[in-house]
């Protein structure tokens, strides 16, 4: 008996050749995931889960009213979008670094100040799903204007992907070799929570549709962590219908490997209106559509499904205010 398990065991261990590709791509994407949810706790001070806030839905059944929008209006179209859309909240800078911003914080007035629960807008057909090389190829497109010299595909995934949907590009401009990212999530406005400040380098632009971005510009790492000469450019887009659009430029060809780039490689201005563009809106109706099926599994105690439903499933939770 103790031979057979021997040789069993053996056996087993002989046949456990890793898949390399598999890692690699892996580590990637782990990378990729961990920078968004350093975005969120920093921009944040710390974001309610997806699986929170079915919780509180579960045990308190919220009557919260879904708005149902639609992508905002007003979005730009191409050329450069202003210096200002709406209104702006700019946080101060963090003393480090050379970046310089306004001497008083915003007053806490202005901010959010709790959670709220959000719910599934009306009932919408479902949406069919977007490959990673579909989101690759429209971050390709979104950035094709700025006219880098060189781009190549770092790492993508789709909405039915772990992660997804994502893409990362390294590019090459004239301040040296960087890179853009774009990823989308479900991610409602009214369940984040700002306190009575912003954090550094952040500011706050409130769309003509009511909707946000926020733009983080400055350091890539808290003082005394990483590079320091690393920055990162986001600009998040939160959308009326509870899905989030990052825009991010980083001035490393690869995340934690060093600054290769004197600058990042997009302006705020840039993130801004490709975040803020019509061209995510296929990818924006399947992530919804999978967040809807993630809280119908979520309201009645399943795991988490990839499965479509049918033509009268709805999108993502959204909230209004």
């Amino acid at each position: 008996m103790s031979d057979d398990l021997s040789r069993a065991m053996r056996a087993t261990a002989d046949n456990l050749s890793p898949n390399i590709g598999k890692l690699t791509a892996g580590g990637v994407e782990r990378g990729v995931r961990k920078r968004r949810m350093r975005r969120i706790s920093q921009i944040t001070g710390g974001a309610a889960s997806v699986t929170a806030v079915f919780a509180v839905v579960a045990a308190v059944g919220t009557g919260g009213s879904g708005s149902g929008a639609a992508s905002a209006a007003g979005s730009p179209g191409g050329g450069t979008v202003p210096a200002a859309v709406g209104t702006t909240t700019t946080a101060p800078a963090a003393p480090s670094g050379t970046a310089t911003a306004p001497s008083s914080a915003p007053s806490s007035s202005a901010l959010p100040t709790k959670h709220r629960t959000a719910v599934p807008p009306p009932s919408a057909p479902s949406a069919p799903p977007v490959s990673g090389e579909d989101i690759a190829k429209l971050l390709e497109h979104a950035v094709a204007p700025i006219h880098f010299s060189s781009e190549s595909v770092l790492n993508k995934a789709g909405t039915d992907d772990g992660g997804g949907p994502f893409a990362v590009l390294k590019v090459g401009y004239a301040a040296g070799i960087g890179n853009v990212a774009v990823d989308i999530s479900n991610q409602a406005w009214d369940n984040i929570g700002w306190g009575d400040s912003l954090p550094p380098y952040t500011t706050i632009r409130t769309q003509p549709d009511g909707s946000h971005v926020v733009v983080y510009n400055g350091l890539q790492w808290p003082a005394g962590n990483g590079d320091p000469n690393s920055k990162r450019l986001d600009a998040t887009w939160y959308r009326n219908d509870g899905v989030a659009i990052n825009i991010e430029g980083i001035n490393e060809a690869r995340e934690k490997l060093g600054a290769t780039a004197t600058a990042v490689p997009l302006t705020v201005d840039q993130a801004v209106q490709i975040a803020t563009s019509p061209i995510w809106d296929k990818a924006v109706a399947a992530k919804a559509y999978q967040g809807y099926l993630d809280y119908q599994d979520a309201m009645a105690g399943k795991v988490s499904t990839k499965t479509p439903g049918g033509d009268a499933a709805k999108p993502a939770q959204s909230s209004s205010r």
